[in-house]
């Protein structure tokens, strides 16, 4: 979805909505991810000796960074 976003902005036919949609997805799977990460590697996915806690402390901004990411997916809705 990022991809397609990205691809018909560069050809002139962006879509905001499509932008919203993709960013959503994109933060959403970021937190999923790196809290997966951290269930995975226990008590070590919350010290700074392993690289996991700094992807969780990068993703998390993610979620509110231009508005919240349930805002944006409400904002995508209206517009479709």
């Amino acid at each position: 979805m990022l991809a397609k976003s990205a691809w018909l902005m560069d050809q002139g036919r962006h879509s905001i909505e499509r932008a919203f949609a993709a960013r959503a997805q994109a933060c959403e799977t970021a937190m999923r991810v790196t809290a997966d990460m951290m269930l995975l590697h226990g008590g070590f996915g919350v010290t700074r000796e392993y690289a996991v806690e700094k992807y969780y402390r990068d993703a998390a901004p993610l979620q509110i960074m231009d508005g919240s990411v349930d805002r944006i997916a409400v904002v995508a809705a209206e517009r479709l």
